[in-house]
Parts: structure tokens; sequence; C-alpha cells
């Protein structure tokens, strides 16, 4: 995305991190749970803890792409 901005210079004003299983969470509704963070719903404040998928992502943004050499596990 960045590189897009940059070189190509494409108007980006928002991005959003969407897969195939994000589908599959909208027909099972709060049945299964999908995305990046745990929400702890019988907390009132609706508690969000980062999965280890939240932390490969960032990793990926910081890194403006796949890093090289590296698995996306072990940051």
């Amino acid at each position: 995305m960045l590189k897009s901005i940059k070189l190509d210079g494409a108007d980006v004003r928002g991005y959003t991190s969407w897969s195939l299983m994000d589908n599959y969470e909208w027909d099972f509704g709060y049945t299964i749970r999908f995305g990046v963070h745990y929400l702890n719903f019988s907390d009132p404040n609706l508690t969000r803890v980062p999965k280890d998928s939240a932390f490969a992502i960032k990793k990926i943004f910081a890194d403006h792409g796949f890093p090289a050499n590296e698995t996306l596990l072990s940051v």
C-alpha cells in the first residue's frame, strides 16, 4: 500500500484488512470466533486481546510487506 502511494501516487484514504474468513464470520455471527483480536464478552468493558495474527499483521505493516527470512509468528 505504501509503495502504491509513494511510487504511483495512489490516492489512498483508508485501508481495511479483509479476508475470506470475514465472510464466514458474518454467516456464523458470534458462535465462532474469527479476527485478529479476542473479544471478552463476559467483561462489561468488552476487553480486546490481540491474537498472534494481530502481531503478525503489525510486523507485515511495519516492514512494508512480508519480512525476508523470518517466520511471521516469531515476532
